[in-house]
C-alpha cells in the first residue's frame, strides 16, 4: 500500500543551526517540465540531465527570506496536498530592477530555495510557483523597512524535495544549469 511506513524516525541530538533563507532561484516552469533525465535517490535530486537550463539567482540580505510548507488536508473529500509559501525580500530597488521584477510576479517557476545551512530544495516542481503577494513599502521612522517583498506560492503532492549538496557554490555538480548572474 502506498501509505505503509518502512521505518521510524529517532530525535536528533543535534540542533539544525540557523534559519532563514539566504538565496531564490528561479527557472520557467516550462524550461524544467522540458528537461530529461531527472534522477532521485535518497529523497534527493542527484541529477537534472543533459538539457541546459538558466536559473536565476535572486540575494536576500540576512534574516528576510523564508520558506513554509503547509499540508491542507480534506477527510470529506479525500483529498491533501502540501501548500508551498515562499518570501522574497529586496532592498534598495532601482529603476533597472523593474523589469525583472515585473516579469517575476507574471511568470510561472520553479524556486530552489538555499538556506544557510548550504542545503537547496525545490519548489513547485510540478505545478511551479506563482506570486499570490507582495508590497514595496517605505516606512515612516528613518529606521524602518525601504524594501519589495514578494510572495510566492505552489500546490504540490509532497514536500519540496533537496537537491545533491554541492561543492563551492550552488548547482556547481549540475552541469547543465547555468547560474545568472554567475558566481
Amino acid at each position: 500500500m502506498a501509505c505503509d511506513l518502512t521505518t521510524g524516525r529517532l530525535l536528533d541530538e543535534c540542533l539544525v543551526g540557523r534559519a532563514g533563507i539566504k538565496t531564490l532561484f528561479y527557472a520557467k516552469l516550462n524550461d524544467f517540465a522540458a528537461l530529461t533525465g531527472i534522477v532521485e535517490a535518497g529523497g534527493e535530486i542527484t541529477d537534472l540531465g543533459a538539457d541546459a537550463i538558466d536559473v536565476f539567482r535572486f540575494e536576500m540580505a540576512d534574516n528576510v527570506g523564508s520558506v513554509e510548507q503547509a499540508v491542507n488536508a480534506s477527510q470529506e473529500n479525500g483529498t491533501v496536498f502540501v501548500q508551498q509559501n515562499l518570501t522574497m525580500t529586496l532592498f534598495n530597488i532601482k529603476p533597472a530592477d523593474l523589469a525583472e521584477l515585473n516579469n517575476l510576479k507574471l511568470g510561472r517557476w520553479v524556486v530552489w530555495s538555499l538556506d544557510f545551512q548550504g542545503k537547496i530544495r525545490l519548489f513547485g516542481r510540478y505545478n511551479g510557483c506563482t506570486v499570490n503577494g507582495g508590497s514595496e513599502t517605505s516606512g515612516v521612522a528613518a529606521g524602518d523597512k525601504k524594501g519589495l517583498d514578494m510572495t510566492f506560492v505552489a500546490e504540490e503532492n509532497d514536500y519540496a524535495i533537496f537537491m545533491q549538496d554541492y561543492t563551492t557554490n550552488p548547482f556547481d555538480n549540475f552541469a547543465n544549469v547555468t547560474i545568472l548572474p554567475a558566481y
